[in-house]
């Protein structure tokens, strides 16, 4: 296969990067991503790369690639992730050596769904950004909350103290400036974001300037805020809701409204039975 043809900065910061480090931990050589577009222009611009096989005499299989700068900055380290097999329920989850029990922990991190993408074709993958609640894990001698999320490239499960989730929406007290495709969130999303909530955003736009609606969550693996596409969404869009209208926490919102809808209808099935007594 021909090497591609890159742009000049693209070239210039690969040629930072130590390939020799990179070869020698998993076999993978500067002329072996040059021949992957996406995977040479993630690692130059320090994203975690999509997947590429390589071996050595030790390890052979699938690594992701991320690059990032040295102390001085005149040569980039190359960190190989392997992937692990893929966890379902039945798997034994484990973080940071402490095994994960609540199954309601497991559900929301392990939960697959389908969805129309940008470019109108079917993806399939986890539904969820996180686990949507913290957990505590003991480090050094005290209980420390955890978000967690599933780290997809790898399956590994990544995750990320509280107070770096706080610091990452609050300079102190002050709500930082977030955006989803060019809407700002209020401090009210924001908060509820920082908890691990599903947050639906009105009046996104695309690079087309159509206008949409997101359902965000904060991903502790990637350290930024992403798109979800939790299985509720779907149910209450089956059940007539209308979730374009939520803003924060948005699944409270659609169960108090199949709460009262319940109600209702027991209500009704009351009624009906004095009336024929």
């Amino acid at each position: 296969m021909e090497k591609t043809s890159l742009p000049e900065e693209v070239e210039r910061r690969l040629e930072m990067i130590d390939w020799e480090s990179v070869e020698k931990t998993c076999g993978i050589t500067k002329e072996k991503v040059l021949q992957n577009d996406t995977v040479a222009r993630q690692l130059a611009y320090g994203q975690q790369s999509d997947l590429i096989f390589g071996y050595t005499d030790t390890i052979s299989g699938l690594f992701s690639l991320k690059s990032f700068p040295t102390n001085d900055g005149e040569v980039w380290k190359v960190k190989v992730s392997t992937i692990e097999q893929e966890k379902t329920m039945d798997s034994d989850l484990y973080f940071m050596g402490t095994k994960i029990y609540s199954e309601p922990v497991k559900k929301a991190l392990l939960e697959k769904t389908d969805w129309i993408g940008a470019d109108g074709r079917r993806r399939y993958g986890y539904a969820n950004a996180s686990a949507g609640r913290y957990i505590p894990i003991e480090r050094d001698g005290k209980k420390v909350d955890y978000l967690l999320s599933i780290h997809q490239p790898t399956n590994k499960i990544i995750g990320m103290p509280r107070d770096q989730v706080l610091s990452f929406f609050f300079d102190g007290e002050v709500p930082r400036q977030r955006q989803v495709y060019g809407k700002e969130l209020d401090e009210e999303q924001i908060r509820s974001l920082c908890e691990g909530n599903s947050v639906i955003v009105r009046g996104c736009r695309d690079k087309d300037c159509n206008e949409f609606n997101a359902c965000v969550q904060f991903d502790a693996a990637q350290r930024r805020i992403v798109v979800s596409h939790p299985t509720w969404i779907k149910q209450a869009m089956k059940d007539g809701f209308d979730i374009g209208l939520g803003t924060v926490s948005a699944k409270k919102s659609v169960d108090g409204a199949a709460e009262k809808s319940d109600m209702k209808q027991t209500r009704r099935r009351s009624r009906s039975k004095s009336a024929s007594l």
